[in-house]
């Protein structure tokens, strides 16, 4: 409790008619180039946007560092996750309802979103499983690419050693540890 014996509970709400009414959470709000919205609200326009995802979205909140404020992750569930090709338009009309200047949507499988034990959205944590899965793809690019780079020279290098060979030796069959040079 705190010093006038009130319990912090990171509920906000107002007193209307004399009868107290929750109206979010503290942490739950996210600050936009100055403006402030709650994500809750954003999670029941996503509700109206895209009606199957009803229960199965969380907005979540990201500091851009590019931008220098914070930005809104719309995380979907869908069964059709990986082939949905509509996350431009489903933004569009969020923006379009919810008065935010930018935010990204990104459709993820079933059971991706982590809830309270009381069924509430974990934000902090569905936040960090999709940081942990956006982390694990620009690895996995980082190393396709560099997999790709290594292939390329490899490649290169086994055609000029087997060009410079066939100048060498006269044959297009050496191949490398066939020939031995004396010493």
């Amino acid at each position: 409790t705190d010093e006038d014996g009130y319990y912090p509970t990171g509920d906000m709400g107002e007193v209307i008619d004399g009868e107290l009414h929750v109206t979010g959470r503290k942490r739950d709000i996210l600050v936009q180039a100055g403006k402030k919205f709650m994500l809750s609200t954003i999670d029941g326009i996503v509700n109206q946007v895209v009606p199957e995802a009803r229960g199965r979205v969380a907005t979540v909140e990201d500091f851009d560092d590019r931008l220098a404020t914070s930005k809104a992750i719309v995380l979907i569930e869908a069964k059709d996750f990986i082939t949905r090709d509509d996350h431009g338009a489903v933004a569009g009309k969020i923006l379009d309802e919810s008065g935010l200047d930018h935010l990204e949507v990104q459709f993820v499988p079933p059971r991706f979103l982590t809830k309270t034990s009381s069924g509430k959205m974990n934000r902090p944590i569905s936040l960090a499983h999709w940081k942990a899965v956006e982390a694990a793809k620009t690895r996995s690019l980082a190393v396709d690419v560099a997999s790709e780079i290594i292939r390329l020279l490899t490649s290169q290098s086994a055609r000029r050693w087997t060009a410079s060979r066939q100048r060498c030796c006269g044959s297009s069959s050496v191949t490398p540890g066939s020939l031995t040079i004396p010493i």
